[in-house]
């Protein structure tokens, strides 16, 4: 190993080769907390090539900018760029629906870029989980948990998630199903969709739906730390971890979501309602559910333009596990008319002091906030109501 000359370019073994075989052969053993680390990286690098550390940091860090082995889509935009920049909760690739396709998925991995995804009913639902192997030329033989998790407005934490289990054999982790409906590995380039996941709904409430893919590369551990950062850095960086669904259509004039803060310390949050063609002189208001949070509600703000966004900021308390409601009430007492939308985005908000605050900056690209000591907004969740047709 010591003889083998790194090149960038030309024939031979190339630096990108043996980034693919570390992240993705070894992709577990770089794993640290939320993220591959691309320090330990560096340092196996100098050693075994006798690269100067600055350069073989730069392969590092290069090497871990793209997901490589088993990919599941966070939005059919996602090809596996570290840190996702698309939406973190809208996987194009978590199927739900009424009909059990019993064991051949080719209809799922035929319509690869469609959504194909129903809203849980009440009764049984079945889910599937789709996935491919990104770049990495060799077998993968990929499993898949399944979690529900209730609607939120920041992402809860895995100890909030419920366990769905496999249809025909009850198991926690589902096999990979090949075009035909056979069990076998990937290839560079294959695609797959799991096997059925039950999940017997009691209510039409609206859950969020989550999978997460482990292979003989990678053990998608859920044994996350815990914290802000971590929660949402896990995310971004996982490209065999996706979250659907939190888009739903109005069911109610109040809509009742999770809030947490999950570090042990008081944290600044901001929740936005962003409103885009909701009737004029609709009342809209976000309320905590924490007496002591009262004085923060943004109270009733009357919309007057076709996009409009009403805001509120509040230090949640250590460790918080609450409610936001969400109260849309339109002129005529009606839902929420179709091409209507209220998303409720949350950020967690860093000011220059906070110990997290160069980190963030980093991770959103967010220098110039940075060098101006701008408070910076870590997105945490969203959720969307839609409107109906009445």
């Amino acid at each position: 190993m010591t003889d083998i000359k790194v090149r960038t370019s030309g024939s031979g073994l190339r630096a990108d080769d043996i980034e693919t075989v570390f992240c993705a052969v070894y992709a577990g053993t770089y794993w640290n907390k939320t993220s591959m680390n691309p320090e330990i990286l560096t340092t196996n690098f100098s050693n075994v090539f006798k690269i100067e550390k600055g350069t073989a940091l730069n392969f590092a860090k290069n090497s871990m900018k793209q997901w490589r082995g088993i990919l599941s889509r966070k939005t059919l935009q996602d090809t596996g760029i570290i840190p996702c920049p698309y939406t973190l909760t809208a996987s194009a690739d978590i199927i739900c629906t009424k009909i059990y396709q019993s064991s051949n998925p080719d209809t799922y991995i035929e319509n690869w870029d469609n959504i194909i995804f129903t809203e849980p009913q009440i009764g049984n639902n079945y889910v599937y989980v789709r996935c491919q192997n990104v770049n990495f030329m060799g077998d993968i033989t990929p499993t898949v948990k399944v979690f529900i998790a209730k609607p939120s407005a920041i992402v809860p934490p895995p100890s909030e998630w419920r366990t769905l289990y496999t249809y025909e054999s009850r198991q926690e982790s589902g096999d990979v199903l090949l075009h035909g409906g056979k069990v076998g590995p990937l290839n560079k380039n294959i695609k797959g969709v799991s096997e059925a996941f039950l999940y017997e709904a009691d209510s039409d409430a609206h859950v969020c739906i989550v999978g997460c893919f482990s292979s003989e590369f990678f053990d998608n551990s859920l044994d996350i730390p815990q914290g802000n950062w971590n929660m949402t850095t896990w995310l971004q960086n996982n490209g065999a971890a996706v979250w659907q669904h939190n888009v739903n259509p109005q069911l109610s004039k109040e809509t009742t979501l999770k809030l947490y803060n999950h570090d042990g310390r008081p944290e600044k949050f901001i929740i936005e309602a962003e409103c885009i063609n909701v009737p004029k002189g609709t009342m809209v208001a976000l309320n905590y559910d924490n007496t002591n949070l009262k004085n923060i509600n943004s109270d009733n703000v009357k919309i007057s333009h076709e996009y409009q966004i009403i805001e509120t900021e509040a230090t949640l308390p250590a460790n918080y596990n609450g409610e936001l409601k969400v109260v849309i009430q339109t002129p005529d007492g009606k839902l929420l008319p179709k091409g209507a939308s209220v998303e409720i985005n949350s950020a967690w908000l860093l000011d220059h002091t906070h110990k997290r605050y160069l980190d963030a900056a980093d991770l959103l690209q967010a220098n110039k906030d940075a060098r101006a000591s701008r408070n910076i907004k870590v997105p945490m969740g969203s959720y969307t109501i839609v409107g109906t047709s009445n």
